[in-house]
């Protein structure tokens, strides 16, 4: 079967969407284990703050889908991501990605609509991650000063 090249450039274009929306969900996953890491590290030095430290980790965990480091669920590498976390989102991405590239047709409405509903999920849990990391870090940091 002999597909149109028109077909073929709207596949590709919507794959190139898909594919850049993937990699900002997956940037923020990482950044979220990072500071994951990072606030554990803290936590062991920095007494006084153990709390908010633990609640921001607690937050940081419930919205990257990631496992706080040593809880029992950081164990269990098959766990499937908390649904609407940054995690699950980069999933999903990935699996609409598959999809399309896989095709090799015009993109079905499903998958148009699959990616318009997974970019404004992405795109308002991006910017809640933004606001929580850095409202989060100043109180953090506030606290360490004031010590």
């Amino acid at each position: 079967m002999k597909v149109e090249r028109a077909a073929l450039i709207r596949e590709f274009e919507l794959a190139m969407q898909v594919l850049e929306k993937a990699k900002q969900a997956a940037a923020a996953v990482n950044e979220a284990t990072a500071l994951l890491t990072t606030l554990d590290a803290r936590q062991a030095h920095d007494a006084s703050l153990r709390p908010q430290i633990r609640e921001f980790m607690a937050q940081v965990s419930a919205m990257s889908g990631m496992a706080v480091p040593g809880s029992p669920r950081a164990e269990r590498t098959t766990a499937p991501p908390a649904p609407g976390s940054l995690k699950n989102l980069a999933t999903e991405l990935n699996k609409l990605q598959d999809a399309v590239d896989g095709a090799d047709a015009d993109p079905s409405p499903d998958a148009c609509a699959a990616y318009v509903a997974l970019s404004r999920s992405l795109n308002s849990k991006l910017q809640q991650w933004q606001q929580l990391r850095a409202s989060r870090l100043a109180r953090l940091d506030k606290g360490t000063k004031e010590q």
